[in-house]
């Protein structure tokens, strides 16, 4: 293609211009596909050499991410076996309304009943690829674009910044995890989840809004708390509390679980999800 326009001085026929810029808009597309997988591979590749503190056997390492198991790996937290794109596990293909994928954990009805996340729920729905016989149909990369766009969203929800959402290869039994590096937030979601039938839609997005939580908290703990209101400013004290002893369930998978910070991203992972699948 550049070397037609090229050749013809940088001008081309009117006819073909619509053309040629659909060509050059897969071409930008592809660039940046290939410069988020150059980016996950950088990623593990940092990992591996020790670069950047390694994951534990659990995927946890201490006051670094917040990783979300992937499975069962909470006994009864979950249904149990994967879920499909109904949130059943009955096989069939019908969209996301019947019933919430998560049947176990019940979010405090303050956070159910915010108007910020039912403002975000009627913009989320609105996100090109979120329908599932549309996310069925994507790659990877495209799935994770879909990702950044709900996470911007939850950031403007929310008022927070919003993270980098990004693809690496990551162990089998994590999803993704939630980290701050040199003042930039990254989500990153394990590459199974979004290049295989392996996870659910839901799981996926699940995930995403478990790690968006922890984006959440790191922000609310980095703000002044006079300019907070009280129960938000008790929050923030809890969580940082949590985050100086922050326990990695790496020995004691129970205490980790029942973590301030993990209990509220699991809840409003939870809201989230029930509030999208209504």
């Amino acid at each position: 293609i550049m070397q037609s326009v090229t050749s013809q001085g940088g001008k081309v026929m009117v006819g073909e211009a619509s053309q040629i810029e659909g060509q050059l808009a897969d071409f930008t597309t592809t660039l940046n596909n290939v410069g988020l997988a150059l980016e996950g591979a950088a990623t593990l590749l940092n990992t591996l050499s020790g670069n950047i503190p390694n994951a534990c056997a659990t995927g946890f390492s201490p006051k670094g991410p917040h990783p979300v198991f992937a499975g069962n790996a909470f006994d009864g937290e979950k249904n149990n076996g994967k879920a499909n794109r109904s949130g059943t596990s009955d096989g069939s293909d019908e969209p996301f309304e019947d019933e919430p994928y998560y049947d176990e954990i019940d979010p405090p009805e303050s956070m159910l009943n915010d108007p910020r996340l039912q403002n975000l729920i009627d913009r989320v729905v609105q996100i090109p690829g979120i329908e599932p016989e549309e996310w069925s149909t994507l790659n990877a990369y495209q799935r994770a674009q879909v990702l950044q766009a709900v996470d911007h969203e939850i950031a403007a929800a929310y008022g927070i910044t919003p993270d980098h959402v990004r693809i690496a290869s990551l162990p089998d039994d994590i999803t993704g995890y939630f980290r701050e590096e040199n003042g930039t937030k990254f989500v990153t979601i394990n590459h199974t989840a979004l290049g295989s039938d392996e996870y659910s839609e839901e799981e996926v997005l699940e995930a995403l809004a478990h790690e968006v939580r922890h984006s959440y908290q790191h922000d609310m703990m980095l703000q002044d708390p006079a300019t907070q209101s009280a129960s938000d400013r008790e929050l923030a004290q809890k969580w940082r509390e949590n985050n100086e002893n922050y326990n990695n369930g790496e020995d004691d998978l129970e205490t980790y679980k029942n973590q301030p910070v993990e209990v509220d991203a699991r809840e409003w992972a939870v809201a989230f999800m029930t509030k999208l699948c209504e």
